[in-house]
């Protein structure tokens, strides 16, 4: 009704009680407004259905999921900002772009860009071709980080997880050293 017919909303607005009005208000606001909202107050929900699209978490049934998105701290960087890996803050991080894009190289010396979807970090660094240095972002760009020691914590009580990332891992980086059978996960429909 806020959006389809403002003079409506207007007219009927001041019934609404005035403990839920003001905040109602800015919420309407915010929604509608034409400003680039913040990541940061991104609901669970939305990134329970963002991290089930990615490639790392392909086929992690949808608790396992919410209780990995619980570990998500979200980083929002302006463009041409350097993402160091090596730094104390960010060495023991799984990131995830969001929304914008890295640019850089890899050990190897090739250019690598890596879009929304793409997983990095020191936990994914198992190769030359995918342990990268010297990453800038190309645009703005938001960042899941999860603490990987926390991750670690969640894959000891969530032994499925385990199989399926390992898995995931070997598929996203094309590993062929790594056989692993289909990961045995249990899919919520």
């Amino acid at each position: 009704m806020y959006k389809l017919d403002r003079a409506l909303f207007e007219k009927v607005s001041p019934r609404i009680h005035v403990d839920i009005q003001e905040p109602l208000q800015a919420k309407l606001e915010a929604l509608f407004s034409n400003e680039k909202p913040s990541h940061a107050n991104d609901l669970l929900y939305n990134r329970i259905l963002f991290l089930r699209q990615v490639p790392l978490f392909k086929n992690v049934p949808g608790d396992i999921l919410a209780e990995i998105s619980d570990l998500v701290k979200i980083k929002e960087l302006p463009q041409n900002q350097p993402v160091n890996l090596d730094a104390e803050e960010t060495k023991n991080s799984l990131f995830i772009v969001v929304e914008g894009g890295l640019f850089g190289h890899n050990n190897l010396g090739d250019e690598i860009n890596l879009n929304p979807m793409a997983g990095f970090g020191n936990f994914l660094m198992l190769d030359n071709n995918h342990t990268y240095t010297d990453l800038v972002t190309t645009s703005d760009t938001v960042l899941y980080e999860i603490d990987q020691h926390e991750l670690f914590s969640m894959m000891s009580t969530f032994p499925e997880l385990v199989r399926g990332f390992i898995h995931n891992i070997n598929v996203e980086f094309h590993y062929k050293s790594l056989e692993i059978e289909e990961p045995l996960f249990e899919l919520d429909f």
